[in-house]
């Protein structure tokens, strides 16, 4: 036995057709595949208003709370898509008034940290520095060129007292000094082995 969708126009098997609601006996007149995408197209424009967007907001916050979606969140924020788009909210809260008045606190501190440790390291010592560690980051030891900058990394942090000085600054690409924050240097370990460990 066939019918056909009255939106699709095509004729399809009766099983293609989902029960009537209220009368299981009765089919619908929309085949299944028509039937979810005008409920699709219905829920998209549903959310699309505020109080769509209200309760789907909602909804998330209250699944991100059980364990599953906490589990299903955390993988998330861990891969490349949660990375990106961190990265993206970060761009646009730093362009927002709370952004700009909240990066000038942490730059401010930032120097006031820098004023009150020693900052004695010449131009000259960084190059010995970076001959020393034949132009490579301490941590991955990637080599450096136009891509890949050097960096000061301070290995006892700014926070802990540190200084900028011939013997507190390594060379480090960005990604290795960014990652590594304020965390203090590991003793012993191989290079890359911090970076690895945090990646």
């Amino acid at each position: 036995m066939t019918r056909t969708c009255v939106d699709c126009g095509e004729t399809k098997a009766i099983d293609d057709f989902p029960p009537s609601r209220g009368k299981p006996q009765y089919r619908q007149r929309r085949c299944r595949e028509c039937a979810r995408r005008i409920t699709r197209d219905q829920l998209r424009r549903y959310r699309a208003t505020p109080e769509g967007r209200a309760r789907t907001l909602a909804s998330v916050i209250k699944y991100r709370k059980t364990p599953k979606g906490r589990a299903v969140w955390q993988r998330y924020i861990k891969g490349p898509k949660g990375r990106a788009a961190k990265q993206r909210d970060h761009a646009r809260y730093i362009r927002t008034p709370e952004g700009k008045a909240c990066l000038a606190r942490k730059n401010h501190q930032r120097r006031v940290r820098v004023a009150a440790v020693p900052n004695n390291l010449t131009a000259d010592e960084w190059q010995e520095i970076l001959v020393e560690h034949d132009f490579r980051c301490a941590y991955c030891n990637v080599r450096f060129s136009k891509q890949i900058p050097p960096t000061r990394d301070h290995v006892i942090p700014v926070v802990a007292g540190g200084g900028l000085t011939r013997d507190n600054i390594v060379p480090a690409c960005a990604r290795c000094n960014a990652s590594k924050g304020t965390h203090p240097e590991p003793g012993g370990q191989s290079p890359g082995h911090f970076h690895n460990h945090l990646t």
